[in-house]
This record gives structure tokens, sequence and C-alpha cells, in this order.
């Protein structure tokens, strides 16, 4: 009987430890909402099946976990290209010092949210996802910026601009050589989602037509 109950302790102890979980209430490294904000991001792309997921949801110090990088208690960088994301992206409205946000070549879906309130937002790639819908006003607020440095849409073949002041905009950037010039650059502009140079409405597949203006896809660099 003594060797039962041990042997049903063992066995609650490792329920226990495997059903542990981060409680941003008792995390100190950051503000309980921007630890609360990783795990409402870590949820919502399918966090548990990522490629590398080390730490999230499991320490109680978020500016160590895969990805995260802090500064002065604060989260400022979200480095998670590649790495398997599924599912939607969150506005992140609870990491307003959030400075870059890479989410590239993952399997990202539904709309790009409102960042508006990232005032703080250098670098934003969402590249090469399954990303859909128009393509945000805040866009240009961003790019306006004077702290603004790269934006990456491209291969995301559902995303439209039919906002023509909002086109005209992006179309404008692209013109300007904004988007760059060394090869690297270049062709990561080339197998974009084609899109047609009048109201900016999609064409049904990706082309690799070169000369052609982007919106839907493209990647613009201060200069």
């Amino acid at each position: 009987m003594k060797s039962f109950f041990q042997l049903l302790a063992c066995l609650l102890l490792l329920t226990g430890t495997a059903q542990a979980a981060t409680n941003c209430a008792t995390v100190t490294q950051i503000p309980r909402a921007e630890c609360e904000s990783l795990l409402e991001f870590y949820h919502s792309t399918d966090g548990p099946n990522w490629k590398n997921n080390t730490g999230w949801n499991v320490t109680q110090t978020p500016c160590s976990w895969f990805g995260v990088t802090c500064a002065s208690g604060k989260v400022t960088e979200l480095l998670l290209s590649s790495n398997q994301l599924s599912g939607s992206i969150p506005n992140f409205s609870n990491l307003p010092n959030l400075q870059e946000l890479y989410l590239y070549n993952n399997q990202l879906s539904g709309s790009i949210p409102n960042f508006s309130n990232l005032t703080k937002l250098e670098y934003l790639w969402l590249s090469e996802n399954q990303l859909s819908g128009e393509v945000p006003s805040f866009v240009q607020q961003i790019t306006d910026s004077d702290s603004y440095q790269e934006l990456s849409l491209s291969k995301n073949c559902g995303l439209t601009a039919s906002n023509p002041t909002l086109a005209s905009f992006l179309m404008r950037k692209t013109r300007n050589g904004r988007c760059g010039g060394n090869s690297a650059q270049n062709h990561l502009l080339r197998q974009q989602c084609q899109v047609s140079p009048t109201f900016l409405k999609p064409l049904p597949k990706c082309a690799t037509t070169a000369f052609i203006y982007r919106v839907s896809a493209v990647i613009f660099r201060a200069i």
C-alpha cells in the first residue's frame, strides 16, 4: 500500500511538472502586460509546434526565450523567422517598445494587424507567409517616420492595396528606389505576387515578372 501511494505521488508530481506554464503575475524581467502579449502571440501562432520554442511558456524569464530580445526591462525585438509559426498575428499593442519584428518564412495567415501603436518599430519583415487582405494604412505612417528602416511584405499573394492614396504612396516609394539595389535585395523583389499597376488588384497567381510595380509584395529600404 505504501508503494502505491509513493507511485501515485510521483505521478502527480510529473503531471504537475508537465503542465507548468509561465505565470506572468510573477515575472519580474518585463511588465506583466508585455509577458501576456508574448504568450498571446505564442498561443495564436501554435507555439507548441514551433521549430524552436525554447523557454516559451515554461520559464519565468521571457527575455531568455528563443527569439526575444529585451533592453531596460522592455521587449525590443522578436526574431522568429523560419520557425514554423502558423496562425494569426496579434497587434502587439502591449509591446510599445518593439523595434524589430522578423516573422518571415513561416505559415502565418489572416490580415496584417494595425501596428500603428508600435511607434518605435524600425524593421518589419512579414514576407513569405500566407497573409491576405488590405495592406493597412499604418504602413504609410511607419515608412514616413524618421526611425523607419525596412519593411518586407513580399510573397504574400493575398495582399491587396485598393485604397488609391495608399496605393499611390507605395508605388511612389517603389519608383523612388526605396527597394535597394544589391543583388540580394533584387532577388527578394523577384518571384513576387504580380500586381496590376492600375489600382493594384492582385493577379490570380504569383509570377516572376521583373519590371512591374508591386505593392502587395514589395520590400522598402530607407535611403
